[in-house]
């Protein structure tokens, strides 16, 4: 299956490539075009690299607003991602961490193709629409054992894609984006969106998906300081600004599976508490950061990142009920640290960060925190 699904991705990639160049060639500006999607990794080489893939191509020949941009996309994603658990048998809550940790990691093959259609309206305001249909198995994890999802014991309720799913999700938004890339980053940009995966979707044909979700997200950045380079105004030896995100997910349905858990939980937009726990109806966080960027990396004359240093807080709050359980929780978390990285092709930045918890309490009890990273927190 590893290499069929790869066989399938490569050729997608390869002619959707040539037939963007082959448009170009004829136009100034292309109809189609290449475009990426979600990027994941999962427990293969410790999360080194990326083991799920989103691509496909944009469509920019059509306009539904007079004068104003229209994009179609087609993606196809798949391949491998993993997962580790933070709840028991019954989807309760874990409140420290087990002896045997291999019962709560689980890897799963997933595929889904996605078709997203965006429409400039003013400005910078667009608002889109997506349809989503999602295919995923569990399996063993890494270490050859059952984990808790495919334990014959587990709660089918608590797990509704134990034995795998196929969902069909809706999901429509309105995003204002102002924001220049960069060195130094600057500008907002504010998503609000809706998610819609009812049962009535068929999405009770394979497992069980039944679930609504709604999401606000904001993200500003504000310039502070800059030293330049002579004769290089592209490139700085210092640059330093202030980012902070604003984000908040109510989620509610009777069969959240696990691969849409992940995301809206607090734990994955807090630094230093697990990934995917506490996952209740309401969680809201706010990450704030003190940014500083240092020079262009040259080697052999090419260009290829630049050192990144950052300060960050981040503050949440949680309440509701566990996602697939009648078991009700709410928590006040806060954490600090520092981050130091390598932007490379600005596409992975490799490096480290350490933290301290300063108010709720992960799953391992810990009041610090280190890990490396690969891809910055946002």
């Amino acid at each position: 299956m590893k290499k069929t699904t790869k066989k399938i991705i490569s050729i997608f990639l390869i002619s959707a490539f040539f037939l963007s160049v082959n448009v170009m060639a004829e136009e100034n500006k292309p109809a189609v075009s290449f475009a990426l999607g979600t990027i994941d990794i999962s427990d293969v080489l410790s999360g080194m690299v990326p083991t799920y893939l989103q691509a496909g191509i944009a469509y920019h020949g059509i306009e539904l607003i007079d004068g104003k941009k229209t994009t179609l996309k087609v993606l196809l994603g798949g391949a491998r991602t993993a997962y580790t658990l933070w709840t028991d048998a019954v989807g309760d809550p874990l409140i420290t961490t087990p002896a045997d940790l291999d019962v709560l990691k689980f890897a799963f093959w997933q595929a889904d193709i996605k078709a997203h259609l965006e429409q400039e309206l003013i400005g910078n305001l667009n608002a889109y629409a997506e349809w989503n249909t999602v295919w995923a198995l569990p399996v063993e994890n890494i270490g050859g054992t059952a984990s808790t999802i495919l334990d014959s014991g587990s709660s089918a309720a608590a797990y509704p894609d134990k034995d795998g799913m196929v969902s069909n999700i809706l999901k429509i938004g309105i995003l204002y984006d102002t924001v220049h890339k960069g060195h130094m980053i600057e500008g907002i940009e504010t998503e609000l969106s809706f998610t819609a995966a009812p049962a009535l979707l068929l999405n009770e044909l394979f497992g069980k998906t039944d679930f609504y979700q709604a999401n606000l997200t904001i993200e500003g950045f504000l310039p502070l300081y800059t030293i330049p380079m002579d004769g290089e105004p592209e490139n700085q030896w210092l640059s330093l600004y202030i980012a902070d995100r604003i984000q908040a997910d109510y989620i509610w349905g009777s069969a959240v599976p696990q691969l849409f858990q992940k995301y809206p939980s607090l734990g994955k937009k807090m630094r230093g508490f697990e990934a995917n726990s506490l996952g209740v109806n309401l969680t809201a966080v706010n990450n704030f950061e003190l940014r500083a960027s240092g020079p262009e990396l040259v080697l052999f004359d090419m260009s290829f990142g630049y050192p990144r240093i950052n300060l960050f807080a981040d503050t949440g709050y949680c309440g509701g009920f566990y996602y697939n359980t009648e078991t009700a929780g709410t928590e006040f978390t806060a954490s600090a640290g520092v981050e130091a990285a390598v932007d490379i092709f600005n596409f992975v930045d490799i490096g480290y960060r350490y933290g301290f918890i300063l108010a709720g309490e992960n799953i391992a009890g810990s009041s610090s925190f280190g890990e490396l990273f690969f891809f910055l927190h946002w």
